[in-house]
């Protein structure tokens, strides 16, 4: 497993397939912060794997915890659906528990192409494409003010 590979070199102390409240986690690190770890979420993460959060919950009760993890793999089309870093962190409230829970779920992309075979992606459409009567009266006043 990727994830517990890099959390330990991370010198975190993550244990996976621990059996605990009648189920077996995935990862755990430091016998307290539990992540929930899902493969196959097609290409709308935060619309897919939709029980995740309440799987996790039941770990959390055993656990007197309140907020997890859980980690999201997903396959974009193309490199240029890869979501932006800022874009990949969603915080839900679980409102539909009798307790207060909340899922924080990182999205990763996988199944991409080696590195090595990246391509400069295309141009994107200039405000100038999109609207070309908007650039050509910018430019027109550009020139009449430099007369």
């Amino acid at each position: 497993m990727q994830l517990l590979r890099h959390l330990r070199s991370r010198k975190a102390n993550a244990k996976e397939g621990a059996e605990f409240a009648g189920g077996e986690t995935d990862v755990i690190i430091d016998e307290r912060c539990l992540i929930e770890n899902k493969v196959g979420a097609g290409r709308k993460p935060f619309e897919s794997k939709a029980h995740a959060p309440y799987q996790a919950n039941r770990y959390g009760i055993a656990m007197c915890q309140r907020v997890f993890f859980t980690l999201v793999a997903y396959t974009p089309a193309s490199d240029a659906d890869i979501l932006r870093l800022t874009d990949s962190v969603q915080v839900t409230p679980l409102d539909d528990l009798d307790r207060t829970a909340v899922e924080i779920r990182f999205v990763v992309p996988v199944g991409l192409s080696n590195p090595s075979d990246a391509k400069k992606p295309g141009k994107k459409a200039t405000r100038a494409a999109k609207n070309p009567a908007a650039t050509q009266a910018r430019s027109s006043v550009k020139r009449t003010t430099t007369r």
